[in-house]
C-alpha cells in the first residue's frame, strides 16, 4: 500500500536536491513507481511498459547531456528534514485509512499478470530483442551520431 505514497515522498525529496545527477536518479525512481502504479491500476502491463521505455529513452538522452556538462562536479546530499518528516507522518496516517481488500486486489492483479496468458507476449519480446540486435549490427559502431571517430 505504501507504493502509492512513494512518488509523493520522492517529489518532496526532488525539491531539495541540487545536483543534476541526483535529480536524474530521482526522476528515474519516480518513473519506475509511476509505471508500477499504472500497471496496478490497469490490469494490463503494456501501457506501463511502453510508458517506462519512452521515459527511459528521453532520460538516457538527458543523462548523456548532463554527464558531459557536469562530469567532474562534486555534490553533497543535503536533505531538509523539516519537510520530509511531516510528509512521512501524513502519509502513514493516510495509508492507515486503506482497507485490506484493496491490498488483496493488488495481489490478485500481480498474479493475473504472471498467468499463462502473458506467455505469448514473451515471444514478442524475444522478436523485438532479435530485431534490435540485427539493427545494431547493421548500422555499425563507428558511424553513429553520438561520437565521431578521428581517422
Amino acid at each position: 500500500m505504501y507504493i502509492y505514497m512513494v512518488p509523493m515522498l520522492l517529489s518532496m525529496i526532488f525539491v531539495n536536491l541540487n545536483h543534476p545527477m541526483l535529480l536524474m536518479v530521482n526522476i528515474i525512481m519516480q518513473t519506475i513507481f509511476i509505471c508500477l502504479l499504472v500497471w496496478m491500476i490497469n490490469n494490463t502491463s503494456w501501457f506501463s511498459y511502453i510508458l517506462f521505455l519512452i521515459f527511459l529513452g528521453g532520460l538516457m538522452v538527458l543523462f548523456i547531456y548532463i554527464c558531459s556538462l557536469a562530469s567532474n562536479e562534486n555534490f553533497k546530499v543535503k536533505i531538509n528534514l523539516k519537510f520530509i518528516i511531516p510528509t512521512i507522518i501524513l502519509m502513514t496516517a493516510i495509508s492507515s485509512q486503506f482497507t485490506s481488500s484493496q491490498e488483496v486486489s493488488m495481489v490478485k492483479n500481480f498474479y493475473k499478470m504472471m498467468s499463462e496468458t502473458t506467455y505469448p507476449n514473451s515471444n514478442w519480446n524475444i522478436l523485438s530483442l532479435i530485431t534490435l540486435i540485427v539493427v545494431v549490427k547493421i548500422t555499425g559502431n563507428n558511424m553513429g551520431p553520438i561520437r565521431m571517430t578521428k581517422n
